[in-house]
């Protein structure tokens, strides 16, 4: 079913059933407002009749033209005495034939089980139920108590037929369901008009949806309407944006990626050709053969490796309970600097950690080891002999910032708003020979943001580059004791670089 339909049937069937409990509301309003206004007329009328009798108590014992009292109530009048026998009876023309025999015995029964006495007053009886063509009806009846000329208490009592009341309650309940089902037919003609007219700019959207060419220039028409279906279709015209940059993406990943398995495969297969034909009769061909294919197996496997990390980190991998507080980190710093230091003699590396004892964040020592190696990495392979670099940390408001701070080539501002992509090399000099596969700093990132970090780079071309990342603190507890500043460096000569 379609959703003009569904809101077609489902708001006609609303308005119907509001329609259907107001029409038995009001009937039933009808029904004891008319109930309320006959009892009224009926008490009207036992009032007058007693006052007449009680000018004429000899009146009680005979026929003395009641009927007239009850003609515009369409009753009977009775006197009974005390032990429920009629003394005097008188029915208008309207009363209905031949109903007083059933009527009779009933009000006695009621009359004596209602034990009236001088001190009431006027009492209505229960309603008598009577057969009248073959048709079951009602009769309301009112007495009051009165004293006969021999002292007697007996009562006078109103018997009314409430047929007339049914009847118009039905007429009214029958105009009702007409205006009822009038209002209806006007309803559903004037809804199903607004809906096609307020559907209108929807089913132009749903056709421009389908008529898109995906992955192309094409967008989806922004249609003429109300505001809400203005920004559906700009929504999805922002998705198909979303859709086309990734797989642009997509696509330039897989270029990338079989361009930085090409060559790698391709040393693998010229050296093991060479070992093929001279290998098993020259050493000197089989020795730096080997070398090669070694090396270039272990490119291979550092960048599936690299590849297999990116991809967990972008499917949301979620960061280890961890925390590292300040010995953690100063340790690992530390070691970072002594690697860097055994890994390239010929820079100088500093370290400028200034934390307070008690400090801690919430990371994963591993993962932060990760990002460090990543970065000191990237540090020294583009920093020429005799250049230096920086690890650093220190504590600024709620977070912790670890910095590492190269004096290499630097990196061009046009490539900085890039270096977080993946297989993105800067222009100037960073080429495959002295750079990786270009993931590093696209997994630093990832790894980063996973413990709600941030991570951004400052460089200038021919000065130098420097990384800050950003971690919240979690908690300081102990003292506020410094730790001392710390300078070690493999060559003593020369200060430290200022940030």
């Amino acid at each position: 079913m379609s959703l003009r339909s569904r809101l077609l049937w489902l708001t006609i069937l609303w308005f119907a059933l509001v329609m259907l409990v107001f029409t038995i509301t009001f009937s039933v309003f009808v029904r004891q407002s008319n109930f309320s206004d006959y009892e009224r007329e009926l008490t009207l009328e036992v009032n007058n009749v007693w006052h007449a009798a009680e000018l004429n108590p000899s009146d009680t014992l005979m026929n003395n033209n009641w009927e007239d009292y009850a003609l515009f109530t369409r009753s009977a009048i009775a006197f009974f005495n005390s032990q429920g026998q009629i003394t005097s009876l008188d029915e208008t023309n309207d009363f209905p034939d031949n109903v007083w025999n059933q009527v009779e015995s009933k009000l006695s029964q009621a009359l004596l089980a209602s034990r009236l006495s001088l001190k009431k007053s006027i009492v209505r009886l229960p309603d008598i139920t009577y057969v009248e063509n073959g048709q079951l009806k009602s009769m309301m009846a009112l007495a009051r108590p009165i004293v006969y000329p021999t002292q007697e208490v007996g009562s006078v009592v109103v018997v009314g037929p409430t047929e007339q009341i049914y009847s118009k309650v039905s007429s009214v309940m029958h105009t009702l369901f007409w205006i009822d089902a009038v209002s209806l037919l006007i309803f559903a003609a004037g809804l199903y008009a607004l809906l096609q007219r307020g559907l209108r700019s929807l089913v132009q959207l749903i056709d421009g949806i389908r008529t898109v060419e995906w992955l192309r220039s094409n967008r989806v028409p922004v249609p003429e309407g109300p505001q809400e279906i203005v920004s559906v279709a700009t929504s999805i015209n922002h998705l198909l944006d979303k859709v086309e940059r990734g797989v642009e993406e997509q696509r330039r990943f897989i270029a990338d990626a079989s361009h930085e398995l090409r060559t790698p495969l391709a040393i693998v297969a010229g050296h093991a050709n060479i070992l093929r034909r001279w290998g098993h009769t020259n050493e000197s061909v089989w020795e730096p053969a080997v070398h090669h294919i070694v090396t270039e197996v272990d490119r291979l496997q550092n960048l599936v490796d690299r590849l297999l990390l990116l991809s967990r980190l972008e499917n949301h991998q979620e960061p280890v309970e961890s925390m590292m507080n300040t010995e953690d980190i100063t340790s690992l710093l530390q070691q970072m600097a002594d690697d860097a230091r055994l890994l390239r003699p010929d820079l100088r590396v500093f370290e400028q950690i200034h934390l307070q004892a008690g400090l801690a964040i919430r990371m994963d020592r591993n993962d932060l080891r990760q990002i460090l190696v990543i970065l000191v990495d990237n540090a020294m392979r583009h920093t020429k002999s005799g250049g230096q670099i920086v690890l650093a940390a220190n504590r600024e408001a709620s977070r912790l910032r670890v910095s590492v701070q190269d004096s290499g080539e630097g990196i061009p501002a046009d490539d900085l708003p890039h270096v977080f992509e993946r297989f993105y090399r800067a222009k100037e000099g960073r080429d495959r020979n002295s750079g990786g596969a270009g993931l590093g700093l696209s997994i630093a990132r990832q790894l980063v943001e996973l413990y709600q970090g941030q991570i951004y780079i400052n460089s200038r071309l021919g000065e130098g580059t420097t990384v800050h990342l950003l971690f919240p603190l979690l908690l300081e507890k102990g003292t506020s004791q410094s730790n001392k500043f710390r300078l070690k460096s493999g060559n003593l000569s020369n200060s430290p670089m200022e940030e």
